[in-house]
This record gives structure tokens, C-alpha cells and sequence, in this order.
């Protein structure tokens, strides 16, 4: 087998279209051109033809991993949930080996920027139960929370109420909304009483 011609795509940047023998192949990124040393007149074989695919279906993975994390920050196992509706566990081992090289995978960093920016809405049970499904290692979770301290998590308490516009009122009808409430929130019992108890 033979490379008989490498060209531009027409409507893709960066693109390139490989024939083999005179027959359309397939298309590729342009740098794995160069990373693959191809060139028109090259003799190929079949383990030639599979390194070419999987070069391919790993630069798409990770085109793919990119853009999902430009989105917005991602923990490790949710890139790799994302990226397996198309991709194999093999191919999405090496981009998120190569995420993390690049600090783009950061479970801890994660974990502690979800704490940050949901704890005013959030107690820490709340926030403990979302980390763990995200699959993030109970120490990190652990860690990020410990950044959460009492007071915080007592004004966030009392925000919620007030939002709910449930506070400085006395009856019993009113304390048990704002115990189902605080405690849909995932905050503890301990807080949950000292709100009800100002």
C-alpha cells in the first residue's frame, strides 16, 4: 500500500485528507502529518493504518475534552462520562492522562471551587452528597469542606430563610418550613436549630 496523495480540506482548517492506492482513506489533523512522517509516495502497511486511526480518534478525543472544559470546570470522572459516549476506555485514559499533565484535570481545585461558589445556597451535607457523586476521593471532599466553617454555613442558614422571607415569624406552622427547607439544603440539624431557635 501506498500513500498517493495528502491534501487541504476544503471546508476544514487544519485538516488534511489522505488517499491510499488512489482511494479516499480518511481525513486527519494537519500536525499528524508531521507527527506521523506521511508524505505522497509513502509505502504503508496495516500497522501503519492503525496507528494513523488512532492518532485521529485520540486528537478528536481531546478536541473534544477541550471543549467541554471550556465550558466550565470539570471533575475527572465527569470529562470521562462526557467523553464516553463516543470514545474507547483506552483513548480516554491517555486525554485525561494528558489533561492532567497540563493541570487541566484538578479534582482537588475542583472540589474546592464547587464549595466556593454553592455554599451561600448549601449546606455542607448538600455539598458533600454532589461531590460524592461526582466521584471526588472522600479526603478531598473533606478537605474542600473544612474551608466551610460554622458561621458561614449559619449566614448561609439564615439567607435562605430570609429569602424565603420565613424568619421572625414564631408559629410552628413556620418552623417546620424552615426546617423542611433547611433541611432539603443539606444543612445539619445543629444549624437548623439554632436558626429556628433566633
Amino acid at each position: 500500500m501506498r500513500i498517493t496523495e495528502i491534501s487541504e480540506q476544503k471546508n476544514k482548517k487544519n485538516r488534511c485528507n489522505i488517499a491510499i492506492d488512489g482511494n479516499f482513506y480518511c481525513g486527519i489533523e494537519s500536525s499528524l502529518i508531521i507527527d506521523l512522517d506521511l508524505f505522497s509516495g509513502k509505502q504503508i502497511d496495516e500497522e501503519c493504518l492503525n496507528k494513523i486511526c488512532d492518532a485521529e480518534t485520540y486528537q478528536k478525543c481531546l478536541n473534544n475534552a477541550f471543549i467541554i472544559i471550556s465550558i466550565r470546570m470539570n471533575s475527572e470522572n465527569e470529562i470521562r462520562q462526557k467523553l464516553s459516549r463516543k470514545y474507547t476506555v483506552e483513548t480516554i485514559n491517555k486525554v485525561v492522562e494528558r489533561l492532567a499533565e497540563l493541570s487541566y484535570i484538578d479534582d482537588e481545585l475542583f472540589a474546592r471551587e464547587w464549595v466556593s461558589s454553592h455554599k451561600k445556597s448549601r449546606g455542607k451535607r448538600c455539598l458533600r452528597q454532589e461531590l460524592f457523586q461526582k466521584r471526588i476521593n472522600k479526603d478531598i471532599i473533606e478537605m474542600a469542606l473544612s474551608d466551610y466553617t460554622v458561621e458561614e454555613e449559619q449566614a448561609s442558614a439564615k439567607r435562605l430563610v430570609e429569602k424565603k422571607k420565613l424568619l421572625n415569624q414564631t408559629n410552628d406552622d413556620n418552623h417546620q418550613k424552615m426546617y423542611s427547607l433547611l433541611s432539603r439544603k443539606g444543612f445539619d440539624y445543629a444549624i437548623i436549630k439554632a436558626i429556628i431557635d433566633q
